[in-house]
């Protein structure tokens, strides 16, 4: 049960997992993960057929387990969907929606602004 590459992380064509992105996806250290497969606790998982003979987990079993709730099943979707990606597409999501962050802090700021200029100026028309 060797580390994986990043390369290796995305679901495989039969929707089997890397280890790491079980990881990814439930929240724990990968040492956690690897012996939680040793106690035997994903009856799914099995090894792959490379030299490296990695180990493999459906997502099924990560529900079955417990391990994935079924309103975590859609955000569990969404992160072996961008697995899938390459790293650079991963990399512009990742940068858009951090813009996309910004912009409503500064859509936010400009309305805190914008009533404090209003408050400001009704404030004045009453001095005059």
């Amino acid at each position: 049960m060797d580390a994986e590459t990043p390369a290796q992380a995305s679901p495989d064509e039969h929707g089997l997992l890397a280890l790491s992105l079980v990881a990814e996806l439930i929240g724990r250290d990968i040492s956690t993960v690897k012996r939680w497969l040793r106690e035997g606790r994903w009856a799914g998982a099995v090894q792959d057929a490379s030299g490296r003979r990695a180990w493999r987990v459906p997502f099924s079993s990560l529900v079955e387990a417990g391990d994935v709730s079924a309103p975590e099943v859609a955000a569990a979707q969404v992160v072996i969907q961008l697995s899938r990606e390459p790293k650079e597409m991963h990399a512009l999501r990742v940068e858009l929606a951090r813009t996309q962050e910004r912009l409503r802090a500064a859509e936010a700021l400009a309305r805190e602004r914008a009533e404090m200029i209003a408050l400001l100026r009704s404030v004045m028309a009453l001095d005059s």
